[in-house]
């Protein structure tokens, strides 16, 4: 993981921060569920049992559209984080947002079950069932969709300290 208070001294930057090794994990995870899935397949009989071979299959397809999924999020610019001087642009699997730091507020991090993200408030967000749901959980109405190289509780402390000096400046 960085150091965020490294990553905050180069403000303005633009700073591009990206999540490819917690995707690689992901990926490589996903992949040797699916080798080890298609081996046990491949030496069980479910001829007798449909609906043991439906619901064996149904979780082969599952990790092999992991697999798929991480590959993609592995590509140059499929998932990253842009920080400078004028807002932040979060890109998962290429679909961009940008965010001015004008419009964007209460940065935390938030988990639920295990996973946890940064969520905050966008001043010109669209109140779409997403912003609702959010909302309803965490009191903020946007969020970033994944932890890019740095626990969910530093990117927050430094997404709010970075638009602390954006707005300063």
């Amino acid at each position: 993981m960085n150091d965020h208070t490294d990553i905050l001294s180069k403000f303005p930057g633009p700073i591009v921060l990206s999540s490819r090794k917690k995707n690689l994990a992901l990926c490589a995870m996903c992949l040797a569920f699916s080798v080890l899935l298609v081996a046990i397949g491949l030496l069980n009989d479910f001829s007798a049992d449909v609906t043991s071979a439906m619901i064996f299959s149904s979780v082969a397809v599952l990790f092999i559209s992991g697999v798929v999924l991480f590959a993609v999020l592995l590509l140059p610019g499929a998932c990253v984080l842009t920080l400078d001087r004028d807002g932040f642009e979060a890109t998962f699997a290429f679909r961009k947002k940008r965010v001015a730091w004008k419009d964007a507020s209460d940065f935390r991090s938030f988990a639920m079950r295990g996973n946890s993200a940064v969520l905050f408030n966008e001043a010109l967000a669209k109140p779409n069932w997403y912003a609702r749901l959010n909302g309803a959980l965490s009191g903020c109405n946007s969020g970033v969709q994944a932890s890019y190289g740095l626990y969910a509780d530093d990117q927050a402390d430094l997404m709010s300290r970075w638009r602390e000096r954006a707005l300063r400046d």
